[in-house]
């Protein structure tokens, strides 16, 4: 059976999301006017916290306010009310890579571990959605698990930054045909295809014979 559906992770496959974290880090120093180590320091607390893909703007500015008496409402103008900057963090290669498989006629979807309200959001602000099907969007903090597996078609590909996803999402093999996308290391993987940048998934397509 041919596949004509491919699903992006979010953080890191299509988003620079450390560079992201890093801006958004200076403009809450700036605006509270509290040091980067201090922004540094109240940002690992929080995270420490609670379950990383459980982060939220309103929990973060109130943990920082508290922390450190500064007015929330700063800290969540940053994240939530202008988040356009947002944009300039997709990877260079990413609209070129969505705007191939439209053109060839496959549908593209978004199965991404966080929580949904912020990061839909986050997903908007960076304009991809134009290439994405609304109803193939699945944002689950527990992504891996089994309600939200289920929620994925038959004979799909998956691209995902995260080691961890891919191992899990290859026992699931022939249904699930997941992609590694590696952008940090020279590390492979000899279950599954390996990728260090988005152009390289329609040649992954042709050998998956899709």
């Amino acid at each position: 059976m041919k596949s004509s559906v491919i699903y992006f992770d979010f953080d890191r496959t299509l988003l620079d999301t450390d560079s992201l974290k890093l801006e958004q880090a200076n403009r809450v120093a700036t605006i509270t006017q509290l040091t980067a180590a201090q922004v540094e320091e109240g940002m690992r607390a929080y995270v420490s916290s609670v379950d990383h893909l459980e982060f939220t703007p309103e929990g973060y500015a109130q943990f920082m306010a508290e922390l450190f008496s500064v007015v929330p409402s700063d800290i969540i103008k940053i994240y939530l009310t202008t988040p356009s900057y947002i944009a300039q963090f997709v990877f260079p290669e990413v609209k070129q890579t969505l705007t191939e498989f439209v053109k060839r006629g496959w549908k593209i979807g978004i199965f991404s571990a966080a929580v949904p309200g912020y990061q839909r959001l986050r997903i908007e602000a960076t304009g991809i959605l134009e290439y994405v099907e609304k109803e193939l969007v699945i944002i689950d903090p527990k992504k891996t698990g089994i309600d939200a597996l289920e929620k994925l078609p038959d004979d799909v590909i998956i691209v995902d930054d995260d080691r961890n996803v891919i191992e899990k999402l290859a026992r699931h093999m022939p249904r699930f045909r997941p992609i590694w996308c590696n952008r940090k290391t020279s590390d492979t993987l000899s279950t599954v295809p390996t990728i260090s940048n988005l152009l390289e998934v329609l040649p992954i397509c042709e050998q998956y014979g899709v």
